[in-house]
């Protein structure tokens, strides 16, 4: 098998890095904005954690209308269309003179974003159908480009800040939109139309395979609680990688630092994304069940030990029992949130497609749309809750919530995960 990247593969790997360096851009703007209207620390977090909880209502609607988009107009036109949107939407809020469209701007962009990862595994679909070993490999080098777009956008940014301020930061974003537009336009292969009389030829990432409608997927699918119960812990994910936008402030008020150096610090969550890929490749060549769910119990066990190591650093006047040092403090709260970020990261990228392909064979681009539409309903509903107890009790109540909650998601994946590992294991076996 030819091991190069084909120029599609590079024009995929570049259209999805731009995607998520825009998006996570905001991560280092946000806490920025509020700077600049001088709002207090307090204040600031407060702000930091209510857009937040925002933004997830965005991608929540995007994965529910996007997908049927993206049928309609096809993965390489929609793409690109929508990263243009994403584009004007950066450079419209650079010209932002209150902190008042911030929120909605948060949600545009998780709306706009939403769709790319369908797009581009409907391009890699249509080129790779009957070429499954490539599909995958498609497939990992999206999410290698998701974890490297987060990380260069939060270090480029942080640094930028230190030279200049968050509107010049958003302008760039916006040039990033731009670059990753035109290189899905000119490197996403022929458009073919859609065939209108056959409305399963839609966004799959799982060999290529054609499907049944998602209109006529969607009540088998909803109805299943083994959906419901893998849809609430896939969220986990994307609560760890929303977290990091109320990292900045919790950096700057627990641990004494400047907001340039806290929003590089958020770099953790990127880093921890990257080593649980890692660990991802390791879970995926383990050949027994019993191997792969205690690999899942012991990386759920630390998301939670770590979570309650991030409330105790938010203790009021915690830096007096470990010699009166803020920087341990921040420290501590980097390792601590890389961690948590590394234990949920495998699950977050293989679970959903695993689930799909075993239990939902017939409607799996649909069921990844929903898992993923689940998964931000879940988090922008925690986020909210994290928000007031946020606003009302500080950081030590905010985070001792999210360990209930990691724990309550990581109960819940556990137990609903081992009989689809058996039955993949199974169906494996009979191809063999």
């Amino acid at each position: 098998m030819d091991e190069k990247l084909s120029k599609m593969d590079v024009a995929m790997f570049v259209t999805y890095f731009c995607n998520i360096a825009v998006v996570t851009l905001s991560v280092v703007t946000v806490p920025a904005m509020a700077i600049e209207h001088n709002l207090t620390p307090r204040a600031t977090a407060a702000f930091c954690a209510g857009v937040a909880s925002l933004a997830p209502l965005g991608g929540v609607v995007g994965k529910l209308v996007n997908g049927f988009v993206c049928q309609h107009l096809g993965g390489q036109r929609s793409s690109w269309i929508y990263l243009l949107a994403l584009s004007a939407l950066s450079l419209s809020m650079s010209f932002s003179r209150s902190l008042a469209p911030v929120g909605l701007c948060l949600i545009g962009f998780e709306f706009l974003s939403s769709i790319q990862w369908t797009s581009v595994c409907h391009v890699l679909d249509q080129n790779y159908r009957t070429k499954p070993q490539k599909m995958a490999k498609g497939i990992a080098l999206l999410s290698l480009s998701s974890t490297i777009g987060a990380l260069v956008a939060k270090t480029v940014g942080a640094g930028m800040l230190q030279a200049t301020n968050w509107r010049t930061v958003s302008r760039l974003g916006s040039l990033v939109a731009l670059l990753g537009a035109s290189t899905m336009y000119l490197g996403g292969g022929k458009y073919q139309k859609p065939v209108a009389l056959k409305k399963d030829n839609v966004l799959s990432v799982i060999g290529g395979q054609q499907k049944q409608s998602p209109f006529s997927s969607l009540t088998t699918i909803m109805k299943s609680p083994v959906f419901w119960m893998i849809g609430i812990g896939h969220s986990l994910g994307y609560l760890a990688r929303g977290s990091d936008r109320l990292l900045g402030p919790f950096l700057q008020q627990a641990g004494g630092i400047s907001g340039s150096m806290a929003a590089g610090l958020t770099t953790s969550v990127t880093m921890g994304f990257l080593i649980g890929l890692l660990q991802g490749n390791a879970f995926s060549k383990m050949e027994s069940v019993k191997e792969k769910m205690t690999m899942i119990k012991k990386s759920y066990v630390v998301s939670v030990l770590s979570t309650m190591g991030l409330a105790v650093c938010g203790i009021n006047g915690i830096s007096r029992f470990v010699g009166g040092s803020s920087n341990i403090v921040a420290a501590a709260i980097t390792v601590f949130s890389g961690i948590i970020a590394s234990t949920v990261s495998f699950q977050f990228y293989q679970f959903p497609n695993l689930v799909s392909a075993t239990v939902f064979p017939e409607s799996s681009a649909v069921s990844l749309s929903l898992f993923d539409a689940v998964g931000f309903f879940v988090t922008a509903s925690v986020l909210g809750v994290n928000k007031r107890l946020l606003a009302n009790f500080g950081w030590f109540t905010a985070w001792a919530f999210m360990a209930v909650i990691f724990g309550i998601g990581g109960a819940v994946m556990t137990h609903s995960i081992e009989p689809v590992l058996v039955q993949s294991q199974k169906n494996q076996r009979r191809r063999r």
